[in-house]
Formats: structure tokens, sequence, C-alpha cells
């Protein structure tokens, strides 16, 4: 059975070993997407692609996919409401609660301590933390 020091020195045996071969591993990967923008073959959609001589770990290419999205622009959109006096039909408001304003409310005396407090519930939640030497 392990001691909890035990336990505490695989923890951090794994947590930088993990850490070294997530910065290794995003290396590479960056190193191959620019591979694969001036080396590789590439297909009608503007994907690229590097083909294995023979498939490894059931991998037979690595590719850098083209991918397309649109992204309205607001503020012309905004405009074209407005120049075809859409807002009625293409603008809404939502209603988001102000906590500052209540707790003013209350500083103010209009809601009561009591009627506030009921407002609010604890939640209790645990954080695992590593303590740096100083």
């Amino acid at each position: 059975m392990s001691t909890s020091l035990d336990l505490i020195k695989q923890y951090l045996q794994f947590r930088k070993g993990r850490e070294g071969l997530q910065k290794n591993e995003d290396f590479v990967k960056k190193s191959l997407m620019e591979v694969l923008t001036y080396e590789a073959e590439s297909d009608e959609k503007g994907n690229s692609f590097i083909y294995l001589p023979e498939p490894m770990d059931g991998v037979e290419a690595v590719k850098r996919e083209r991918r397309v999205s649109q992204v309205l622009d607001e503020e012309a959109a905004l405009a074209l409401v407005t120049k075809y006096n859409l807002e009625k039909d293409c603008l809404e408001t939502v209603t988001v609660l102000n906590e500052d304003g209540l707790l003013a409310a209350n500083f103010a005396g209009i809601i009561p301590d009591d009627e506030i407090a009921a407002l609010y519930s604890e939640k209790e939640t645990y954080a695992f933390i590593l303590v740096k030497e100083k």
C-alpha cells in the first residue's frame, strides 16, 4: 500500500512528465502545420496532406484541414437595420439581473438585510493545490 508521500511523489512525477510531453507535442504539431503549409500535397478544397509510407497506430496521413466560417459584421448589420428601420424586427432586449443594483437597494434600506441574505446560498468546493517553496 502506498503512503501519502509516495502518492505525492508519483503525482509530481506524472505531472512533470505530462507537462513535458504536452510541450513537446505542441511544438511538433506546430512544426508539422508549417510543413503542411509549404511542403505538402493539397486538394481542391485547400486541405494539405502528408501520407505515411504505411499506417502507424491506425493513422495513414496527417492533414491540415481548411475550415471556412462566416462571421457577421455586427457594426455593418446594425447600420443596415437602422437604414431600413428594422429595429423592431431585428433587435431584442435581454434582461439581466444587476446584482450591484440589488445590493445598492439593500444599502439604501429599500430591501431588508434578511431578504437579501435569503437570496444567497453557499457552495462548497475543493481544489487540489501545489504549495510552492518560498
